[in-house]
């Protein structure tokens, strides 16, 4: 493969995987992981009396 320009020379030196940081996609997926445990267990009322007359 022929080097046409200087992006393409230097890209051809460098072997590390690069990333673009990306702050939208960051900010959703930390407020995502953020509200997760608050949201608790999603139990049906049956489900919880079970779980309350094996824990008494």
């Amino acid at each position: 493969m022929t080097a046409t320009g200087p992006a393409l020379r230097l890209s051809n030196k460098c072997v590390l995987t690069k990333r673009l940081y990306r702050a939208d996609e960051a900010q959703k997926d930390y407020e995502s992981k953020l509200s997760e445990p608050c949201r608790g267990a999603n139990l049906s009322e049956e489900e919880i009396a079970r779980f309350d007359r094996i824990l008494r």
